[in-house]
């Protein structure tokens, strides 16, 4: 495979988005093959931002189909849920998505959100685990490992 062959990441708002295009079936996890120019690149991508609060969200995400998710799990999303949402976004963004790591993901977020609890805080907005019911609130497939129908009562 030769340079002119090679494919390119895709950015949006100064972040990757690989994730977001993988799920809509757009790019294989973050490759996107060469368009004739830049500007049809950003002028297609801004075409499907619904919300410009979640820069980062999968193509077909919206915060209507979040809170319809919570809603089904019997939790009503407030401004710090979706600022977790923004949060686990941001992150599978910046990661590799066949590559998520559980442990990686629930450190991230322990961290961003130490000042208001850390983990207390996390499991008390999202008492199914803040990567399984944030990854699902998020539009984004939850990472092997973050949920075990085996452990705890059955659901």
């Amino acid at each position: 495979m030769g340079i002119a062959d090679t494919p390119a990441l895709f950015y949006r708002n100064g972040s990757a988005c690989r994730h977001a295009l993988a799920r809509a079936g757009v790019i294989k996890c973050g490759v996107l093959p060469f368009a004739p120019t830049l500007l049809e690149i950003y002028q297609e991508n801004h075409m499907n931002i619904a919300d410009d609060r979640f820069p980062n969200a999968p193509l077909d995400w919206s915060v209507e189909t979040a809170e319809s998710i919570a809603r089904s799990e019997g939790i009503e999303l407030t401004e710090d849920h979706l600022e977790i949402i923004r949060a686990v976004q941001l992150y599978v963004a910046n990661h590799d998505c066949h590559d998520i790591n559980v442990r990686e993901l629930l450190d991230a977020l322990d961290e961003k959100f130490h000042h208001r609890g850390g983990m207390k805080y996390l499991y008390r907005l999202l008492p199914g685990g803040p990567v399984a019911q944030g990854c699902r609130f998020a539009g984004i497939q939850p990472p092997a490992g973050s949920v075990d129908y085996g452990f705890g009562s059955v659901q």
